[in-house]
């Protein structure tokens, strides 16, 4: 089946334009798109459960540096035990926290956001994957140019979002280092990260902290 064939060429005439993330929420058979040079997020269903593959098609998110507002959004995961979608907002080196529309929620309500560009502690340059521990309430986030991993709370759970900071990796091509990190993906069955590390043309995969692992390790 094909969905929006055709669009998000140049020029941008159609629904996307350079969409660059998607999650499935198996939960409701809903897909979650990042369309990133329209600055938004776009909702609709998957095809499964019934479901017809584009319907119910939904949007949240503008240009900007405020409440509801995107710059160049890039990754995108959703917690369906919560209700709750983050995004890795590149352009404004942050993450967002929203509601999913699950559970009787509306689309973007409850607004959050942690970080703003940096290096240092609660700071990111140009983050753009982002997975999520729900039974944890952890966050993981490729926090991009500064080579680096990024684990914090979720904000679900009784936790804020982006307390409890823990950092892994630096710039370079060796053991515990990564050269501009992109996509990521939490395993709760087996406590791992994994890691699409851009320049060094490699997959890692690291322990996630839960269950008794340390962050990083067994790289």
């Amino acid at each position: 089946s094909n969905f929006g064939e055709g669009w998000g060429v140049w020029p941008p005439t159609g629904n996307f334009y350079e969409p660059y993330s998607i999650v499935l929420d198996d939960g409701s058979n809903k897909f979650y798109i990042v369309d990133s040079y329209k600055y938004r997020v776009i909702r609709f269903d998957s095809g499964s459960g019934g479901t017809a593959l584009g319907a119910n098609y939904e949007t949240f998110g503008v240009l900007g540096t405020g409440t509801g507002q995107f710059t160049d959004p890039y990754g995108v995961v959703v917690d369906n035990t919560n209700n709750k979608a983050y995004v890795a907002e590149s352009g404004n080196s942050r993450i967002v926290r929203f509601h999913s529309r699950d559970g009787g929620t509306t689309l973007g309500a409850n607004w959050q956001t942690f970080g703003s560009s940096g290096s240092g502690t609660n700071y990111f340059d140009t983050p753009r994957g982002v997975s999520v521990d729900a039974a944890n309430s952890k966050l993981y986030v490729a926090d991009t140019n500064n080579s680096r991993l990024i684990r914090i709370d979720s904000g679900t759970g009784g936790t804020t979002l982006g307390a409890n900071w823990q950092k892994y990796g630096s710039d370079g091509t060796g053991t515990g280092n990564f050269d501009a990190p992109n996509g990521l993906v939490f395993d709760a069955a087996n406590n791992k990260v994994f890691v699409s590390d851009t320049y060094n043309s490699r997959v890692v995969c690291v322990d996630s902290g839960t269950g008794g692992t340390t962050f990083g390790a067994n790289w």
